[in-house]
């Protein structure tokens, strides 16, 4: 069975009720920055319907559907973790759990999976580069005056980058500069951006098995080929849970398991 929006799909949590209705309150009672018919279509519904809502939509919406969804998405005045915790994750989770009953086909999440990954990327309301956005930190490099910069990719194999986007919209909400993205696939290119442009930080996506079995040594060659002697490496996917050993074998500094996860162990290590 082919791979889908590993990143999310893969590695998420099972939905725990409890959480969702305690982080419901951000979303549903927060105030939308605009007011329009979308705003009060999706704010009036509770925080499962929004995600059998937004579900829906990218799964048979048609365009006008789709708009008023990236309406609602743009509006929402509330940090971006939380709307990965209480939307985006369990809507790629549940897109997960159809693809595996086989109710939906291998187009259809497709196109929903590129059309929530659209939904991702007219967020807006966590745009502000604060340490109040739900990431910590400040971005800021040992200096205290440039930001940090890190430069993310995924590995040869992997298709579908939703988790990808979400961890560079981490980055960038966190105040850290990020370079590269689902474009960045191959090792040449990888180091050839790393002796062009110095980063702090490298990430990549490694979503399985077969694509992480070709990284060994990667963060050795990653290093060498660096303009920083101290550049840091952190790895996530669902490769990550499914192999401990990954991360000594690819010479990463250390895992994540999610965006937000990322970006802590980011900060902290650079501190």
């Amino acid at each position: 069975m082919p791979m889908i929006d590993a990143e999310l799909i893969n590695a998420a949590e099972p939905i725990n009720d409890a959480e969702l209705i305690t982080d419901a309150e951000l979303i549903i009672g927060a105030q939308p920055t605009t007011e329009n018919g979308a705003d009060r279509e999706f704010a009036s519904l509770t925080c499962t319907e929004q995600i059998e809502a937004v579900l829906s939509v990218i799964l048979h919406g048609d365009k006008r559907d789709l708009a008023r969804a990236e309406t609602w998405f743009a509006s929402l005045p509330i940090p971006f973790s939380a709307v990965c915790k209480t939307i985006v994750e369990p809507v790629a989770l549940k897109l997960g759990e159809l693809w595996a009953e086989d109710k939906v086909s291998f187009i259809d999440v497709t196109v929903a999976s590129g059309r929530l990954k659209g939904l991702v990327s007219v967020y807006r309301g966590g745009a502000e580069l604060s340490p109040n956005n739900g990431f910590g930190g400040n971005g800021l490099s040992g200096n205290g005056l440039a930001p940090r910069k890190v430069l993310l990719a995924r590995a040869v194999g992997e298709q579908h980058t939703l988790g990808l986007l979400i961890v560079g919209i981490a980055f960038e909400n966190a105040g850290w500069e990020v370079v590269g993205g689902d474009e960045l696939c191959n090792e040449p290119a990888i180091l050839d951006r790393l002796s062009q442009e110095r980063f702090d930080l490298m990430g990549l996506s490694v979503g399985t098995q077969s694509n992480a079995t070709h990284l060994a040594g990667a963060g050795l060659r990653f290093r060498n080929a660096s303009l920083n002697p101290d550049l840091k490496i952190c790895i996530g996917g669902p490769a990550i849970a499914n192999t401990s050993h990954l991360c000594q074998s690819m010479a990463a500094d250390f895992a994540a398991t999610d965006a937000l996860d990322a970006v802590q162990q980011a900060e902290r290590l650079l501190a």
